[in-house]
């Protein structure tokens, strides 16, 4: 319920922002036929793209456009959510600080974490890293603290992210590495089970 009029009033101020924004780029264009002859140029055709532009994002809900990329499909519901990244290659002779840093030890709470992420990311997805799995631990719950405590490591390391839409964790690319380059963060009993 409190979700639906959080959306109701992010519609009412996305039209109201529309309209303000196309209302101000029509009276430019009617203020510059004033002081020019009327001819359609680029400061017209600007203007009536950027009074355009606000109405066009009801009917095309995702888009890229050069660098801009825009998604109001809404949030996402559940624990799937669609992450735009390069795709992890095949691993290549890494460094020795590399290798060291891949090979390095972790908390008991943060392979917990890794295990977790690992094992339902390729349960759901396989080998399509241009997904990830995401989960969060309640705050209610017992095991919250143990969370926090294996998640700070992690995402300090940037081997986990967390969205910051619904606070949930994930693997990031060179987490995937990690996790495939140890073995033992890939398999064990010791998981959070969903």
């Amino acid at each position: 319920m409190e979700q639906e009029q959080k959306e109701t009033i992010w519609n009412r101020i996305h039209y109201v922002a529309a309209l303000i924004i196309s209302a101000l780029s029509l009276f430019l264009l009617y203020a510059q036929s004033f002081i020019e002859n009327f001819t359609v140029n680029q400061t017209t055709v600007l203007l009536l793209t950027i009074a355009a532009l606000p109405w066009l994002s009801l009917f095309f809900k995702k888009g890229k456009i050069g660098d801009i990329e825009w998604d109001n499909a809404g949030k996402t519901q559940g624990s799937v959510k669609k992450i735009t990244s390069p795709r992890i290659t095949p691993l290549q002779e890494k460094s020795t600080k590399e290798t060291e840093a891949i090979n390095r030890e972790f908390t008991k709470e943060s392979e917990k974490i890794l295990r977790t992420l690992w094992r339902y990311q390729k349960a759901t997805f396989k080998d399509d890293f241009s997904k990830r799995w995401t989960f969060a631990i309640n705050p209610a719950s017992t095991e919250y603290t143990n969370y926090l405590n294996g998640l700070a490591p992690l995402v300090a390391q940037g081997l986990v992210a967390v969205s910051p839409e619904n606070n949930q964790c994930m693997l990031s690319n060179e987490g995937i590495l990690c996790v495939e380059r140890n073995g033992n963060l890939q398999t064990g009993a010791e998981y959070y089970y969903f």
